[in-house]
């Protein structure tokens, strides 16, 4: 949706709650413990107090377990104290104990799939989450979680048949079709988003995140007012959605006019430097201002951002794209391209940071790694107007005229201002660069 190659990417986080409930954003936290009382041992003192802190519940399960060192249950909340702690490696040992001791624990098993997938172990989440599957095949919130995992591993048909899955046992819950919808923008299918991310809206209609990709669908498909009033609609829900206003930013820079798209650029920067000023904002706000700096050409403060970003979170696939791009048209090419390939180890089947790549590696001088670039980034999302722009220009430059004719017909009806500029180069009808 977002003009230039760093795309701002809108995808649901989860947070990991260890016990019976496991939610992401797109579900409000319990006002309760989560910990359910049939797995509270019938010893005193109870092992797991939920006015207490965790370092308490952490001693009173030590102590429990000396006495009753083979209890799953005191093992489980053990993992579950040392979760609300953030220990999280000494969680998933204590988990690992207990379904060791009791492999049908199938609170262990979800909390162990949601950790290991907090901690990057995407495998181990894959196989913790099919084992809770096993025990409860209609858990339509592993489902959707095994899901995230596939998509997070850019196994998107497998991501897909499990959000179905979710969806078909249970149609009311909304976070499965707002995780299809995303995948479906990813791989170029904006219409059938649009319905994912309604469905998504008609569950949860204050949900700011799935209107700003609504919006996003609709800016797809060449529908502005759509995409404009969706933007809109999710900043009346939250006037500090920055998501939503750099939504509509982009929304001016594709349909015009470029004068208000720069104005609510500037309108942006103040709201995002005053979210800056809290107690540990999260990385991708310093990504959103190198954005905004992007946009307004201060590449120098955006490459500052973006590497913020980067050292808060050195996983932010897009911080790196958005890092790596700025850094290639200030004519840094080797920095820019270990950013760039940084963030495709990262993302390795996203199309707009695989165009990213393709850009920083022509920028570069390395053509032909360049073009396999663009062609991967097309693979994945054949609509990609800066892709096929960015390769029909180097296929000029290799005197591959058919090929670049070829991509141009692409790229007019995607871009035809970028495609009329070629064509009136008169850089098709002849051999440049021979």
């Amino acid at each position: 949706m977002f003009g230039l190659r760093a795309k701002l990417h809108s995808a649901s986080s989860w947070l990991i709650s260890l016990g019976l409930v496991f939610i992401s954003t797109m579900h409000p936290t319990p006002a309760q413990d989560p910990v359910p009382t049939e797995v509270q041992p019938q010893s005193a003192p109870p092992v797991y107090n939920p006015s207490a802190t965790p370092e308490t519940n952490i001693e009173n399960c030590k102590r429990l377990l000396e006495a009753n060192p083979q209890d799953a249950e005191i093992w489980f909340l053990l993992g579950f104290s040392y979760g609300k702690a953030g220990r999280d490696e000494d969680a998933i040992a204590a988990l690992k104990k207990a379904t060791e001791l009791k492999t049908s624990t199938h609170l262990a098993w979800l909390s162990l799939a949601w950790l290991y997938d907090k901690t990057a172990k995407r495998e181990a989440s894959i196989m913790a989450f099919k084992k809770v599957i096993e025990l409860k095949p209609k858990d339509a919130d592993a489902w959707n979680g095994l899901g995230s995992v596939y998509e997070k591993m850019g196994h998107k048909n497998e991501a897909i048949a499990a959000y179905e899955k979710a969806i078909r046992l249970n149609p009311s819950f909304s976070e499965p079709w707002f995780s299809l919808g995303g995948i479906q923008l990813e791989t170029g299918q904006a219409a059938q988003a649009v319905d994912s991310f309604l469905h998504a809206i008609e569950l949860k209609p204050g949900e700011t995140d799935s209107w700003v990709s609504l919006g996003n669908a609709c800016q797809r498909l060449g529908q502005k007012d759509q995409a404009a009033a969706a933007c809109r609609k999710a900043l009346e829900i939250n006037p500090r959605c920055v998501p939503a206003w750099l939504g509509l930013i982009s929304v001016h820079d594709q349909f015009g006019p470029q004068n208000e798209a720069l104005d609510i650029c500037r309108k942006t920067l103040p709201v995002v430097q005053e979210l800056l000023q809290k107690e540990s904002p999260p990385a991708n706000l310093w990504y959103h201002l190198g954005w905004l700096h992007d946009r307004l050409d201060d590449l120098p403060s955006a490459i500052k951002a973006y590497q913020r970003a980067v050292e808060i979170d050195a996983s932010d696939a897009m911080a790196w794209n958005g890092l790596g791009y700025a850094q290639a048209r200030l004519g840094k090419t080797s920095e820019a391209l270990a950013a760039c390939r940084k963030a495709v180890q990262l993302k390795p089947n996203d199309a707009n940071i695989l165009d990213s790549l393709g850009y920083s590696l022509a920028k570069s001088g390395k053509v032909e790694e360049a073009i396999q670039a663009y062609l991967q980034a097309l693979t994945q999302n054949p609509n990609l107007a800066d892709s096929w722009r960015g390769l029909c220009e180097l296929q000029i430059k290799t005197g591959n005229l058919r090929e670049a004719q070829a991509s141009w017909r692409k790229l007019q009806p995607l871009d035809p201002a970028a495609a009329d500029a070629i064509k009136k180069s008169g850089a098709l009808s002849r051999r440049s660069g021979r």
